[in-house]
């Protein structure tokens, strides 16, 4: 709003009044597309930052009986980080706005 009254002064919005439904309507529409533009990617694996997790196995309890003592747990490295297949991730892919076609897609299904 504070952008809005800077470059256009005569249409400035009062934060203190109501808006009115075309202004209303207006900033809805510009802080939707302005979110869909400001968002969080590992540039290597398309998924949201940090967002992997390692794959926990637990080691069936006729195991522990046949002597594994210490470490019954084994755990996997997420499948994409282990191999390399940005498609194999299993954390929280990115995902954007094709204003085009008006749907919501997973920035990997746009190199595919």
């Amino acid at each position: 709003m504070d952008y809005w009254n800077d470059k256009f002064p005569d249409e400035s919005i009062d934060l203190e009044s109501t808006l009115p439904d075309d202004k209303l309507a207006i900033l809805k529409t510009v802080a939707e597309i302005i979110s869909w533009n400001i968002f969080q990617m590992d540039g290597i694996k398309f998924v949201i930052p940090m967002s992997c997790k390692d794959i926990i196995d637990d080691i069936p309890p006729m195991m522990k009986l046949l002597g594994e003592k210490l470490n019954t747990v084994k755990t996997h490295q997420c499948p994409g980080c282990a191999s390399g297949n940005n498609m194999l991730h299993n954390g929280i892919y990115a995902k954007i706005m094709d204003w085009h076609n008006n749907k919501i897609i997973e920035f990997k299904d746009m190199l595919q």
